[in-house]
């Protein structure tokens, strides 16, 4: 049994909070990043990407949409980002449509979609909600 607190919140909210986590692998900038019990105090901004955390003995994920950061303190370590999403939670036919939009656009030259996003972000995000996301084809 682990003896972390991991909270990932966003400007919409808490997003997970999950007590006796035993690891916390994260998508920093610097490359991947696991964080263990007892943990050194440790500040880092992260990427877009895949948040791995383990509770019971059972790996969970969580998708990172944008880009953020991370504060760990006394076992407790806080993921502060725009968006993320729980994999179980990941409408897979909305990413495949995100996916087609950025690429489409890509292809095309177009780098800026709707409010300043960049395309090639929108299609990192997508691709990171489709690894995550379980797709039933009935």
């Amino acid at each position: 049994m682990g003896d972390l607190l991991l909270e990932v919140l966003s400007h919409h909210g808490q997003i997970l909070k999950a007590d006796n986590v035993e690891m916390v692998n994260l998508p920093t900038t610097k490359g991947p990043t696991t964080i263990l019990n007892n943990h050194t105090s440790y500040m880092s901004l992260l990427n877009i990407g895949v948040l791995r955390y383990k509770k019971n003995g059972i790996e969970k994920k969580v998708a990172l949409g944008t880009h953020g950061l991370v504060e760990v303190y006394k076992n407790h370590i806080t993921v502060y980002v725009h968006t993320a999403e729980n994999a179980e939670s990941i409408d897979v036919l909305r990413a495949k449509r995100a996916k087609e939009l950025a690429e489409g656009l890509l292809s095309k030259g177009i780098s800026e979609i709707e409010a300043g996003f960049k395309a090639d972000l929108a299609l990192k995000k997508a691709l990171i909600r489709l690894s995550l996301g379980k797709y039933d084809e009935n």
